[in-house]
């Protein structure tokens, strides 16, 4: 009777303390992978003329012409949402200012980020 009730409590807090040890456990993330296949590999075979592809060529990416493949990798390493880590590659002092609880899009939205400052792109 003594181990029954001592089992049964047992199994009270493991089904109680559950969700507790689950957010702890980290999966291995999912390989993102683009999703239609990029036979040519150049993104304007689809998206020249979307409001994404607008949006970044006036921005301060798009008027230095750098690549999509810059921010959201490869077909077979995209990122649909690319992460902090990637702006650091290339804006690490920049990042290093950032506020706390921030992060890049947070100011910058994907695509319509424009400098804070006054520079000139088109010389």
């Amino acid at each position: 009777m003594k181990f029954s009730k001592y089992l049964f409590l047992f199994l009270i807090v493991l089904v109680l303390a559950a969700p507790v040890f689950s957010k702890t456990v980290k999966t291995a993330p999912k390989k993102s992978v683009h999703p239609v296949p990029m036979e040519d590999g150049n993104c304007l075979s689809c998206h020249e003329g979307s409001k994404q592809y607008e949006q970044w060529q006036s921005s301060a990416h798009g008027l230095i012409l750098v690549k999509c493949e810059v921010c959201h990798g490869e077909e077979k390493a995209f990122q649909k949402t690319p992460s902090d880590k990637v702006c650091r590659g290339c804006h690490a002092d920049q990042a290093a200012t950032m506020p706390a609880g921030k992060t890049c899009v947070t100011c910058h939205p994907a695509h319509t980020f424009n400098v804070h400052k006054s520079v000139n792109y088109n010389k």
